[in-house]
């Protein structure tokens, strides 16, 4: 995708990618997924967990059973959003990068007793 495309879609829609990583794993039950949103820091776990079935908590989605197969099926579900993996890629280390720098500009911060 042409940076001058991408630029024009960024404007007029905040794009969401699906995500999942080793560090996702709850045994029993597969990869967690997150959401990373475009241009902000972090991402956004599904569901509620843990999950006992109170009224208004909301079941995680999970993919599996290896990481292979949750990366597998991260992968068809952006493509399906319209997002290729090296742009979902770009799009996490993006978020990645924004919430170190966040981190850093805090403890800078209290550092200098702001």
């Amino acid at each position: 995708m042409s940076k001058m495309k991408r630029k024009q879609q960024k404007n007029s829609e905040t794009r969401m990618v699906a995500y999942v990583g080793f560090d996702t794993y709850v045994p029993d039950h597969g990869y967690r997924v997150s959401f990373v949103k475009e241009g902000q820091s972090g991402h956004c776990p599904t569901g509620d967990w843990p999950y006992t079935a109170e009224p208004g908590q909301i079941l995680p989605w999970f993919w599996g059973p290896s990481l292979e197969d949750a990366q597998a099926q991260m992968t068809e579900y952006n493509r399906r959003m319209g997002i290729e993996p090296e742009e979902a890629n770009r799009i996490v280390l993006e978020s990645i990068a924004l919430q170190l720098r966040t981190r850093t500009r805090r403890k800078r911060s209290k550092k200098r007793g702001g």
